[in-house]
């Protein structure tokens, strides 16, 4: 799995280093800068639920070119820089209000069971792996589909993928307290460290599920 990763990573890396400077890079920085807004602002309720909320549509508005990309590789498709952009602004509202959604009907949740919070979580981190479908219907049913039968996986990854990133994060932390400017230095390393993790994390999610999804025989009930 890793190595077919890799290899879809150095096939197409002039493209995915062309979306990641242009579209990962600036995205990250502005959203890690509404973060930091949000916590130091006396007038913000509940800061922490809403910047998890901004982390979560850092992670997801960004995720459909890179599972487009995906797609035609594993069909043995070309696809152009044009077509991914075209694919990232398609995609970026419907991804947005959907994770919006999503969450608040989570964390309201959250208050009455857990469960509820768990699968919001995880179709939000399921739907763009499909953005090869050309209904909202088909974006749901596989996403569902695909939660039911690898519900633990998913949270695995889930899991795993936030530990990296919050491993990484404090690490740089670590590194960079000393120094002048530290706070700046801090969110363009923290920017820098999504720019180039978050595609392997793009690449390996639509590979893993996407091509899952294709490889069952789905039974719909």
């Amino acid at each position: 799995m890793f190595k077919d990763v890799l290899d879809i990573y150095n096939k197409h890396l002039p493209s995915i280093l062309v979306l990641s400077i242009t579209l990962v890079f600036p995205v990250t920085f502005f959203i890690q800068l509404v973060v930091v807004y949000v916590y130091e602002s006396s007038t913000v309720l509940f800061p922490s639920i809403i910047s998890l909320c901004l982390l979560i549509i850092n992670f997801i508005v960004l995720f459909s070119p890179f599972s487009f990309l995906t797609h035609k590789d594993l069909s043995d498709e070309t696809v152009s820089l044009k077509e991914l952009y075209a694919v990232f602004f398609s995609y970026f509202f419907y991804l947005l209000l959907f994770s919006v959604i999503v969450y608040a009907i989570s964390v309201f949740g959250s208050f009455l069971i857990l469960v509820p919070t768990i699968i919001g979580f995880s179709i939000i981190f399921l739907l763009p792996v499909f953005v090869d479908e050309t209904s909202m219907k088909n974006h749901f049913r596989k996403a569902w589909l695909t939660l039911k039968s690898e519900n633990i996986a998913v949270l695995g990854d889930i899991v795993i993928i936030s530990s990296v990133q919050i491993l990484l994060w404090t690490i740089l932390t670590y590194i960079i307290k000393d120094l002048e400017n530290s706070f700046f230095f801090f969110l363009v390393l923290r920017a820098l460290v999504n720019t180039f993790l978050y595609p392997l994390f793009y690449i390996y999610l639509a590979r893993k599920y996407g091509q899952l999804h294709e490889d069952r025989k789905w039974v719909t009930f």
